[in-house]
C-alpha cells in the first residue's frame, strides 16, 4: 500500500517536471532590467528559438519595417543564455522598444517592453513574432 502511494507520488512530480509556464512580467520589472524606455506596454511571450536565434529572429522582423531599426546583444557568459534587441526608430534613433529573451529549456521567453509613442499598434506589432 505504501509503496503504490509512493508510486503514485513520484508519476505526480515526475509528470510536473516539465519547465514551468513563464511568470507574468512584475510591475516595474522594465525599470529593475534597465530598460531605457518610459513603458506603456508590457507583456510576456514564448519563443520556439533559443535566445540567440530567437534575438536574429526578432531583428529581421523589426528591420523588415522600414522605419524601424534594431540591436541586439547577446549574453553567453552564463548558464542561462539571454539576449536584448532594443527597437528604434529610423528617424532619430529614439529606443521605443525592448526585447529581453531568456533562455527556457530548448526555447526561450520574453518581456516585450513597448513606448507610448511606438509608431504602430502593439497587438500588430507582437504578432510580428510568431514563427521566433
Amino acid at each position: 500500500m505504501k509503496q503504490s502511494r509512493l508510486g503514485i507520488a513520484l508519476l505526480l512530480l515526475l509528470a510536473g517536471c516539465q519547465l514551468p509556464p513563464p511568470a507574468e512580467p512584475e510591475p516595474g520589472a522594465a525599470a529593475r532590467s534597465g530598460v531605457p524606455i518610459e513603458v506603456s506596454g508590457e507583456s510576456l511571450h514564448t519563443f520556439q528559438l533559443e535566445p540567440r536565434q530567437a534575438a536574429a529572429c526578432v531583428v529581421r522582423h523589426v528591420e523588415a519595417r522600414n522605419y524601424l531599426l534594431a540591436r541586439s546583444s547577446v549574453d553567453t557568459t552564463n548558464d542561462f543564455g539571454t539576449a536584448r534587441v532594443e527597437i528604434l526608430k529610423r528617424d532619430g534613433n529614439k529606443v521605443v522598444g525592448v526585447v529581453s529573451i531568456r533562455q527556457q529549456g530548448p526555447s526561450s521567453s520574453a518581456v516585450i517592453w513597448t513606448a507610448p509613442d511606438f509608431p504602430e499598434p502593439r497587438n500588430e506589432f507582437i504578432s510580428i513574432f510568431n514563427g521566433c
